[in-house]
């Protein structure tokens, strides 16, 4: 539990880490996986759609 800034403070750069935001920092990991998956954005944009029609359902 905790939020998504706190549990990668530790993690990361000091210096980078200044004035970082859960948005910032979710999209960090958000193209560290993609790199790292060998993913593209448009997948990412396909979770974003089909959460979203489901919310709407």
């Amino acid at each position: 539990k905790g939020s998504l800034v706190a549990k990668t403070a530790e993690a990361s750069h000091p210096v980078l880490a200044k004035g970082r935001t859960a948005p910032g920092q979710f999209a960090l990991l958000a193209n560290r996986y993609l790199d790292t998956y060998g993913y593209k954005r448009e997948d990412l944009a396909d979770v974003s759609m089909k959460n979203h029609n489901n919310a709407v359902k």
